[in-house]
């Protein structure tokens, strides 16, 4: 996550547990990072590729407009939910 944070870039990724985590929230907040956790850790490499496409333009709209940190869930059929950081 440091070097993430460093370049000010964005986690995209299937851990959806990285705010119920001490360590790694902090890192999140601290880096002041955008996440996105990804549908389909279970899933065929084509389905999780759809499932980002289908997401595609929401992610980079919530990308630039929401203030950082931010996590936001994303569903199976591309819709994104905000995750509220404790």
């Amino acid at each position: 996550m440091p070097v993430v944070g460093d370049h000010g870039w964005t986690l995209i990724g299937h851990d959806s547990r990285h705010h119920l985590e001490d360590a790694e929230l902090s890192a999140i907040k601290q880096y002041e990072m955008g996440c996105f956790y990804l549908w389909g850790a279970e899933a065929m490499r084509w389905e999780k590729m759809l499932c980002f496409l289908r997401a595609y333009e929401k992610i980079l709209d919530a990308a630039v407009r929401t203030p950082k940190p931010f996590i936001y869930r994303v569903s199976q059929k591309g819709g994104l939910t905000p995750v509220i950081l404790p």
